[in-house]
Parts: C-alpha cells; sequence; structure tokens
C-alpha cells in the first residue's frame, strides 16, 4: 500500500517540513551492494584477462618449442640420410636435395667432391683415401680414377696405390725423400702374384685394370719424417677428400635448425696394407 505524506505526517516529521529529501534505508543500501558488485566483477575480469593473457603466451612458447624440435629432429634425420649416401656411394656425385613431410622440410647438402684438400699426419701415420672424382651433376654420373693428381709436402713419405682385380690385389708405391711437389709418380709395381717391377709410370699402371677395377683403386700417403707433416692432395678436376661435410637445414614453421657434420671415409677396403697403418712408438 502507498504511503501517503499528508500535512499531519509533515509535522509529525520536522525534517521533511524543512524540506529535507527523503531517504528510505533500503536505497542506500541497494546502491552500496552495487558499488562493491562493480568493484568485484572488474577485479575478476581483470584477473580473467591476466590469465588469458598468460595463457596464451605459454600456448605460443609451447608452439614454438614444438616448432623448434620438429626443426632439429628434422635435421638430424638429414645428417642420417646423408651418411647413408655416402655408405652407399661415398664418392659419387650428390645433388642438393630437399625432403618435405607433413611436419618439416629438409634441405641436405654434401660436400664430398672438392678440388684440393690438407690432411696432417704425425710421423710414420698413415692415411688412405678413395682415387675417384665426377663428372658434372648436370652431365651424368660417370666415374673416372684420378690419375693426374699431385701432392705436395717439405717432408719425407711414401705414397701407395692399391686396386682390387678379379685374381687379386695389385699395387704400385714409392718413397720421396725430398720435399717439393710430386705429380709424375713412378714406383715399384707389384701383380697380383706377388711379382716386383721398378720404375712403372702410373698411368701404365692404371692400363692393366678394367674400369670396373679401377673404381676400387685407393690412395694411402705414409709421413716417413720424424715430424708432424702437412700433405696437400689436388686435381684439376674434383676429387672425394677423405672427409665429407654434411649441411642438413630442418625447418618447421618459422623456425630452422642447421646441423653441420663432418664424416670421415670408413671402411675403406677389404685389401688395406695393414702394414702402413701403424704409429710411432
Amino acid at each position: 500500500m502507498r504511503k501517503i505524506f499528508t500535512r499531519q505526517n509533515l509535522k509529525k516529521n520536522p525534517r521533511l517540513a524543512n524540506g529535507d529529501k527523503f531517504h528510505p534505508r533500503g536505497i542506500r543500501q541497494s546502491g552500496a551492494v552495487l558499488l562493491i558488485s562493480i568493484i568485484l566483477s572488474s577485479l575478476v575480469l581483470g584477473a580473467g584477462l591476466s590469465m588469458a593473457k598468460i595463457l596464451s603466451r605459454e600456448a605460443e612458447f609451447s608452439a614454438d618449442l614444438t616448432l623448434s624440435e620438429k626443426s632439429y629432429f628434422a635435421a638430424e634425420s638429414g645428417v642420417e640420410i646423408a651418411l647413408a649416401k655416402l655408405k652407399s656411394e661415398p664418392v659419387e656425385y650428390i645433388s642438393d636435395e630437399e625432403i618435405s613431410d607433413l611436419d618439416a622440410k629438409i634441405k641436405l647438402q654434401i660436400d664430398n667432391l672438392v678440388k684440393s684438400f690438407e690432411i696432417t699426419l704425425e710421423s710414420l701415420q698413415t692415411q688412405k683415401f678413395r682415387m675417384k672424382k665426377d663428372t658434372d651433376g648436370s652431365i651424368g654420373s660417370q666415374i673416372f680414377p684420378v690419375v693426374n693428381f699431385k701432392v705436395e709436402s717439405d717432408g719425407k713419405f711414401r705414397w701407395k696405390i692399391i686396386c682390387q682385380k678379379s685374381s687379386g690385389t695389385i699395387s704400385i708405391q714409392n718413397d720421396r725423400n725430398s720435399g717439393g711437389e710430386i705429380k709424375n709418380f713412378v714406383g715399384i709395381y707389384d701383380d697380383e702374384n706377388g711379382v716386383s717391377s721398378a720404375n712403372l709410370k702410373v698411368a701404365s699402371f692404371f692400363e692393366k685394370i678394367n674400369d670396373d677395377e679401377k673404381k676400387t683403386c685407393f690412395f694411402s700417403i705414409t709421413n716417413l719424417d720424424s715430424a708432424e707433416k702437412v700433405f696437400k692432395i689436388s686435381d684439376d678436376g674434383k676429387i672425394a677428400p677423405h672427409r665429407a661435410r654434411i649441411r642438413a637445414v630442418g625447418s618447421a614453421g618459422k623456425r630452422e635448425k642447421i646441423v653441420i657434420f663432418d664424416y670421415a671415409q670408413k671402411m675403406l677396403s677389404s685389401f688395406f696394407d695393414f702394414g702402413l697403418l701403424h704409429q710411432k712408438q
């Protein structure tokens, strides 16, 4: 029921009679509750927005970490692929390759053909490398033996060429007792029956084997000096070094990882001259 303020009521309430505003207690309480609700809602909203921002950053970080891991493992997989290629085709021309799957991409580069390379040998240490080179990759993949290579050093050394025939192993070798460059190799020839003959040129040596047998040849060099020496091996074309470099780039999203791996030639041959594989005691 609506309450009506009469003249009599005004007399009984002097505050109303003097013109003061009427403020019921319920209205004052509801206004305070509204203000508190607004403040609490603002606090909850602010906390919610801060939490959402933190969760968004965490999600971005987690996604970035996942992409980083995918790119790294893609690069590692590229190295494994390259190693498999080098084991099956250690000196053949291997072109750059790009591999893609659903999660990542791999860019693979194998540098196993060079014009020259150096090896450092301690006294009486031996190193072997394959005697092969390739034509340009765009022309084909024919393999030729490296015949006109040269060796440079300022110390004494022994060189040896070993090839495998169907009937046995043949070799040619000689000692270099002074430093300098050697290109026209002349040495002692040992046929598959162990018969030796002196002063045979390397060109004549290669005439004794066919093209397939030429692909089995290795060149070994032994440091005969009393000190450590550096040997430079070079060729007019490209030759396979004793150590190949693999560069694998893995990418996922905007993340990219690069793995560089140096691979030394292994399992060179089953007919090593093990007598030369020794260190100075």
